[in-house]
């Protein structure tokens, strides 16, 4: 992805206009934000954090409301395509990760899936740190008896509009930035 920005690029949904020099700018492009399918938003948020880590950045330098998009984002896509327990597995259960999705969820005000992910996270919990390394220590396709526990009772149904709450917060995002990239 090239980088360069074009332009006076900025628009403010309220407020005063944010700079891209701002270290809290969210940026999108201004393709996403004009797209029929208004969650697209979403997904040029996704891309353009993505382009910054590639460019070696850390998540400490980026900014928290972009990477807590990002995150609830991730949360969604990996329970929507192999269950809790895949969050769990490929998060790592890394602690970043985890704070980044609860306080995103916080941010949208996304209460189904905010409830949903606080009870994964009390039964990873109950589980212990050992139960958990062992899980992360298994094949996670083959015959998995941890994995398929995780899953259980985890209320994938919670997240069905997670895209569109996370495409509404960032839209009206006071730091959000629309560029033309």
């Amino acid at each position: 992805m090239d980088l360069r920005l074009r332009g006076e690029v900025g628009r403010s949904i309220s407020g005063p206009m944010t700079s891209l020099r701002d270290a809290d700018a969210i940026i999108v492009s201004t393709t996403s934000m004009d797209c029929s399918d208004r969650t697209e938003v979403v997904q040029s948020n996704v891309s353009f954090v993505n382009a910054l880590r590639a460019e070696l950045l850390t998540v400490d330098e980026l900014a928290p409301d972009a990477l807590r998009s990002y995150y609830v984002d991730y949360f969604h896509t990996q329970v929507m395509n192999g269950g809790f327990s895949q969050f769990v597995y490929n998060s790592k259960w890394n602690e970043k990760v985890v704070g980044f999705v609860r306080a995103g969820l916080q941010a949208m005000a996304a209460t189904r899936a905010l409830t949903a992910f606080e009870s994964g996270e009390r039964f990873v919990d109950r589980t212990g740190q050992n139960w958990l390394d062992q899980f992360l220590a298994t094949d996670y396709f083959d015959d998995n008896p941890i994995r398929d526990t995780f899953d259980e009772g985890f209320d994938t149904n919670a997240l069905r509009a997670l895209p569109s709450v996370n495409a509404r917060w960032l839209r009206a995002h006071p730091k959000l930035v629309v560029a033309t990239i």
